[in-house]
């Protein structure tokens, strides 16, 4: 019987089921190796309902974090590409800019002229440029960053397809608990990593 550990899975972790499964299959064995073989397959039963549940509100977890990663992502963009545009600015465009129209993009009030966006994007702490550093710095950690999220993307979909199988014994599962899991840990340490030392994070 498959014993998903507690942080076996990605990010969102639902830590009572989660236990609560580990436990049942720990019973399961017991009964098992002491040959109650009527106690085993209630236990089994057990197992199954309470890993679907388990399946059900993980997939809902990694559909959230997919959700917050994307839209952390294009929020990233959104600053690199107004520093970008700030880093080689010659002279002060009349019109609004594409960097400044990707950003109050869905707003209600829109800036009249690219002096005035620039006038109210001061006001925005994240779209104030990083007191260290140079463009090419900020625009290195951005890549870094850029290229685990997408990676990380990729396993975390690869994990939400993995919560539709709902029968514990399906060998898939310990494909994932062996290979996919231990990269999406090392991708969520990398990110966290490349974060942390982002000079735009400090």
């Amino acid at each position: 019987m498959l014993e998903p550990d507690v942080g076996q899975v990605p990010i969102s972790l639902i830590e009572g089921l989660g236990a609560e499964l580990g436990q049942l299959a720990q019973m399961h064995s017991s009964a098992v190796k002491d040959g109650r073989r009527i106690d085993a397959a209630v236990l089994e039963v057990k197992y199954a309902e309470k890993f679907a549940a388990w399946c059900a509100m993980q997939r809902i977890a990694a559909a959230d974090d997919i959700v917050s990663l994307e839209a952390s992502r294009r929020a990233l963009a959104l600053r690199i590409n107004w520093w970008r545009e700030l880093n080689y600015l010659d002279a002060e465009p009349s019109e609004l800019s594409s960097a400044q129209k990707s950003i109050f993009e869905g707003a209600e009030l829109i800036p009249r002229d690219w002096r005035h966006a620039n006038e109210v994007l001061s006001l925005l702490p994240e779209f104030a440029a990083p007191q260290c550093g140079t463009f090419d710095s900020w625009n290195a950690s951005f890549m870094k960053i850029e290229a685990v999220i997408k990676l990380l993307l990729e396993y975390l979909r690869k994990a939400l397809s993995q919560f539709d199988v709902t029968d514990p014994k399906d060998p898939t599962w310990h494909e994932f608990r062996d290979e996919t899991h231990p990269d999406l840990v090392e991708l969520v340490e990398l990110l966290e990593k490349a974060w942390a030392t982002a000079e735009f994070s400090q």
